[in-house]
């Protein structure tokens, strides 16, 4: 399963892709709209974090084909990517 996670802060995101990696998951991150959308091909899932503008997560969500997960934070990212996982 390829997951993409979108976030604003690049820590937490690199944080992120790292806790999804080390579970066998092929994570990528962007924080650029742009990129993010380039990057929809062949990704499973899309995650947004809760820091993201309102914006962006309205633009990204209509344009990803798949299931999109917003967990409210970090701590919550890993329970909503396995609650699409078995929901998929």
């Amino acid at each position: 399963m390829r997951i993409l996670v979108v976030d604003h802060d690049p820590e937490t995101l690199q944080q992120a892709i790292a806790q999804l990696g080390n579970l066998g998951f092929d994570a990528t991150g962007t924080i650029d709209e742009g990129e993010a959308q380039g990057l929809f091909p062949g990704h499973d899932l899309l995650v947004l974090a809760s820091g993201v503008d309102e914006d962006i997560k309205a633009t990204l969500t209509g344009a990803f084909p798949g299931p999109v997960a917003t967990p409210r934070s970090r701590r919550t990212l890993l329970k909503s990517v396995r609650h699409h996982i078995l929901q998929g």
